[in-house]
């Protein structure tokens, strides 16, 4: 049976012109989708790309005495008082991505999250049985692994960040997660294995050999990354394309 790997996407749809940060989460994102799924089908997974129905569908009374949904939907609300950089519909999916993917886990179990410009090289389902349990793997937590316990966890401490009057730091949701939730850890590979990848300048020979590299389109050299393959208005799967076109496998797992 496959392993389940699960990833949230939503339009944004007020993203604005192509200059505008937000435009790289939304039209330009839509051609990787099905590239992400090919490349952990390639390798065994059975990926899973879900909407925002899921969020919208979660049954929060069913397990918690709160719902986050009044805050994250609200832009006026304390999870956007402080971020570095506005975009709401941005940072509001990226909330909505955490609760759907709490639904997902608490309706299937055990499962592994990796971002829809997440992409794999080389890991194969049995990695899994390697991974202590509710672990990150990249700072950037683009891949999780949790239970039940551990996106409970998460939540609640979003939950925590808005009932704390006396925090007034950076309200995005990784760094909400890294002050809050204690129960996710990072997975340190001991055996020299480059399993993910991001932001390293000019792509790098580690981007080449990662298992798992992390398209980012925050990346700070992506600009740098268009203009020596194709020009400004190269897109994020064009480049992709030229660096590294197929998913084959340089270690298998």
């Amino acid at each position: 049976m496959k392993k389940n790997v699960f990833a949230y996407f939503e339009q944004i749809e007020n993203a604005g012109p192509k200059t505008h940060a937000a435009y790289r989460f939304s039209n330009e994102s839509l051609p990787l989708l099905g590239y992400w799924k090919n490349s952990w089908s390639h390798f065994g997974f059975n990926p899973i790309l879900v909407g925002v129905n899921v969020y919208r569908d979660f049954k929060w009374r069913k397990y918690f005495n709160f719902n986050l949904s009044d805050y994250i939907e609200d832009p006026e609300s304390k999870l956007y008082s402080k971020l570095n950089w506005n975009s709401f519909e941005y940072h509001r999916a990226r909330y909505r991505r955490l609760v759907a993917f709490s639904s997902f886990v608490l309706d299937n179990g055990l499962s592994l999250r990796a971002d829809y410009d997440v992409f794999n090289y080389g890991v194969t389902p049995d990695f899994l049985e390697t991974l202590p349990v509710n672990c990150c793997i990249s700072p950037e937590r683009s891949v999780v692994f949790q239970n039940e316990e551990g996106v409970q966890n998460t939540l609640n401490s979003i939950y925590k960040f808005i009932k704390n009057d006396e925090d007034q730091n950076e309200s995005g949701d990784l760094e909400i997660l890294q002050r809050y939730d204690t129960k996710i850890n990072p997975f340190v590979c001991s055996r020299g294995i480059s399993f993910l990848c991001r932001d390293e300048g000019d792509w790098s020979m580690k981007y080449k050999k990662s298992l798992l590299v992390h398209f980012d389109g925050q990346s700070k050299n992506l600009k740098k990354i268009k203009e020596t393959y194709g020009g400004r208005d190269t897109s994020r799967v064009e480049i992709l394309r030229c660096l590294r076109p197929t998913p084959m496998p340089n270690k298998m797992l």
